[in-house]
């Protein structure tokens, strides 16, 4: 994906814009990798403006196509109400969803809660 190649700052062509750019493409071609990078952008503010709303919705995009490490940001971000109002039951459904294919830090989480 020339997503990734934009964002590698070694590549030689790094460029934070230019990678929101085509990581945008993409994810709007329905790639779940792109979905997950663009939340990742949007929840940092690399190449796009910092913005945790716009970063839950893209996480749960790549959530709903089954991108695991999605799933537990998604249920990360939920738990803490960061980017839409808390809500620990879909927090907890993602969670599963997540643990379900192996993603096993869910009970570190609660556990240090």
């Amino acid at each position: 994906m020339l997503g990734l190649l934009h964002l590698d700052q070694k590549s030689g062509v790094g460029n934070a814009q230019a990678a929101s750019s085509w990581m945008t493409k993409a994810a709007r071609a329905g790639h779940a990798a792109a979905h997950f990078q663009l939340a990742v952008m949007y929840c940092t503010g690399y190449g796009v403006r910092l913005d945790l709303a716009e970063g839950v919705n893209w996480y749960e995009a790549a959530a709903e196509q089954g991108h695991t490490v999605a799933q537990y940001n998604l249920a990360v971000m939920l738990g803490r109400g960061q980017g839409r109002e808390a809500d620990v039951t879909k927090a907890t459904e993602w969670f599963q969803r997540a643990a379900e294919r192996g993603w096993r830090k869910r009970r570190l989480l609660w556990a240090t809660r």
